[in-house]
């Protein structure tokens, strides 16, 4: 009897793996091999300077997802293109020994959003730790930061670059935005526990991934229904960070940042009035900074308190609801400069002088360029040993893209990125030393000029080959509009619907007549121009706003 209890049994456990192996087959022969399957994080930005994701972000196995590094977009090659460095702004490495590192932890406030690199707070915070003595051949100032990211992605990148890499100050500038933004799903502190676990043993099954399908929980609520949540204060799937371990996170980083030997601040971020009235939690989050930095007797500047006490309104010192403007990194820059310099002047004395290398530049073609980037630079070095490789070269804190070095060593070529109009140095930088050539090269703005007539004479000064399609309004913003493009100043409501195109000939200059709007009611106008470069076959590389001109009709007398 029990022989063939066991006989049945057998036999019922063949009929089933033979039932699966069959359904496997057959699932294989209908879907093929299923892939591993690839964590997918789907996050609210709620920005508009937000860009299409496709290309510029990559999974990434504990932060979720990392900038892609190297990335072009046809329409943006400039502002936030990057080369192998996966974060905007000035590399670690290559770098000689003895030079000074900062790094500065964050979100999009970090990254720069909406700002030329010039403007970025790494290259104010550099600009101001020169004026206390720390030039930027003495002290290399990174910027790891990353839009969207949570407190929980910026422990995880704090904990993977003091791995990995020595740096002499760190500056946490977390609980901004993105913590008390709605989870999509789960939430960041539940994906990390998910990232963390191993492959499930039946991952590769493709049974197991047609049941892991069906299985799926209820229908997800749209973006839609989930913004509309979050806005009355009742996120259904809660917060990406809950308030409560926004704590932890900051607390788990100071002693981070601590273990490793570094200098520390904190930062309590800012935020606009309007941000403050719309979005309560974020002053939560901002008062636990202050919190724990007191509690765990870490450096603290407080950013609301500086901006609040600043010499001009809040709003100027914003791009949008949460990202300092250039004003407000300006601002920000000096006061963190002013809060690590004596810790950074006593390491620099305490430590061998970063070898400076003794370069001329002999030749740099061209010498003055456009904002809006692109061009193809050549230089050539005079003294000083020929170059082995190609060293990494700076302007405003932005690296060039594209060095190539020739076979003497001396003569290299790169690619000049988007950049505000300015005198720049141009700084070299390599394993060996640096050096820095003073105001080597100008970026210029492009002009607008109008003669009101009866007949409109506007002229476009710019690059040759260069567009510009001119807008005009009858009304300018108290504020400007950051955008992808720059800041854009006319009121939309007021924009007349006639685009002017003009273009810069051979000499660098476009002109244009055109009859005076209609609107001959209104004393004045104004108008901007989207800048739009051109490569040689004509395609369009990137554009960016002009300045506004503001024209006053005569009254008549």
């Amino acid at each position: 009897m029990l022989r063939r209890s066991l006989f049945r049994l057998l036999l019922a456990l063949a009929s089933a793996s033979a039932t699966l192996a069959a359904v496997e087959l057959s699932l294989r022969a209908l879907r093929g091999a299923p892939e591993r399957a690839e964590f997918r994080f789907e996050r609210f930005g709620g920005s508009r300077l937000a860009v299409e994701d496709e290309g510029r972000y990559l999974h990434h196995p504990r932060r979720f997802f990392t900038l892609a590094a190297p990335f072009r977009d046809a329409f943006r090659p400039g502002r936030y293109a990057l080369g192998a460095w996966a974060f905007r702004g000035r590399p670690l490495e290559p770098a000689p020994p003895g030079l000074l590192r900062v790094g500065l932890f964050g979100d999009s406030c970090v990254y720069g959003a909406a700002v030329d690199t010039a403007d970025m707070l790494g290259q104010q915070l550099a600009e101001a730790l020169e004026e206390r003595g720390l030039p930027p051949t003495q002290v290399l100032v990174a910027s790891f930061g990353v839009p969207g990211y949570s407190t929980v992605q910026i422990r995880a990148l704090l904990e993977e670059v003091l791995a990995a890499q020595r740096l002499d100050a760190v500056v946490i500038y977390a609980a901004a935005w993105n913590d008390q933004s709605p989870a999509m799903g789960t939430n960041d502190v539940a994906l990390r526990t998910r990232t963390l676990l191993p492959p499930h043993p039946l991952e590769g099954s493709a049974t197991f991934a047609f049941l892991r399908e069906l299985s799926a929980h209820a229908p997800q609520l749209t973006q839609k229904e989930i913004l509309s949540g979050w806005r009355a204060a009742k996120p259904p799937y809660g917060t990406r960070v809950p308030a409560p371990d926004v704590e932890r996170e900051l607390r788990a980083m100071i002693a981070v940042a601590r273990g490793a030997g570094a200098e520390l601040l904190c930062i309590a971020p800012a935020h606009p009035p309007k941000t403050r009235l719309d979005h309560p939690r974020v002053l939560e989050d901002a008062e636990t900074v202050r919190r724990v930095a007191h509690a765990e007797q870490a450096a603290l500047l407080d950013a609301a308190e500086l901006f609040r006490t600043a010499r001009t309104s809040e709003e100027s010192l914003f791009c949008d609801f949460v990202h300092p403007s250039p004003l407000g990194t300006r601002l920000l820059g000096k006061a963190i400069g002013e809060a690590l310099a004596p810790a950074l002047l006593a390491l620099r004395r305490s430590r061998p002088a970063v070898p400076e290398l003794d370069y001329e530049l002999a030749r740099l073609v061209p010498e003055t360029c456009s904002r809006v980037g692109g061009e193809r630079l050549e230089l050539e070095l005079r003294g000083g040993p020929p170059l082995s490789a190609a060293p990494l070269l700076l302007v405003g804190g932005a690296p060039l893209f594209d060095v190539e070095l020739a076979s003497d060593g001396r003569r290299l070529r790169a690619t000049l990125p988007e950049q505000r109009a300015g005198t720049y140095d141009l700084l070299l930088q390599s394993a060996a030393g640096c050096t820095r050539f003073r105001a080597a090269l100008s970026i210029s703005a492009e002009r607008l000029e109008l003669e009101p007539g009866p007949l409109w004479k506007l002229r476009f000064h710019a690059r040759a080959g260069d567009l510009a399609i001119v807008r005009v309004a009858t009304q300018r913003l108290l504020f400007p509009e950051w955008t992808e493009r720059g800041a854009q100043w006319l009121d939309p409501r007021t924009v007349l619907p006639d685009l002017l195109p003009i273009q810069a000939g051979p000499n660098g200059i476009g002109e244009l007549e055109f009859p005076p709007p209609a609107e001959a009611a209104e004393p004045q106008h104004f108008l901007q121009a989207e800048i739009v470069a051109r490569a040689p076959d004509g395609s369009i590389l990137s554009s960016r706003w002009s300045t506004v001109l503001e024209v006053r009709r005569p009254t008549p007398r």
